[in-house]
């Protein structure tokens, strides 16, 4: 059984700023962070409606 990578917070607020400029896909960014795509997707909506409040 493998154990669940944890990620920091750090981390998450990169991947999904880099998600929300669009200069790659989600798809691109998933396979350069080893990541799946849907993570992604999930740390990019905290993060954009952060920056859309502020």
């Amino acid at each position: 059984m493998t154990k669940l990578k944890r990620y920091s917070a750090e981390f998450k607020t990169k991947v999904a700023l880099e998600a929300i400029s669009e200069a790659l896909t989600t798809v691109e960014l998933a396979k350069k962070y080893d990541i799946h795509p849907a993570m992604i997707s999930g740390w990019k909506s905290p993060v954009a409606f952060e920056r859309k409040v502020a």
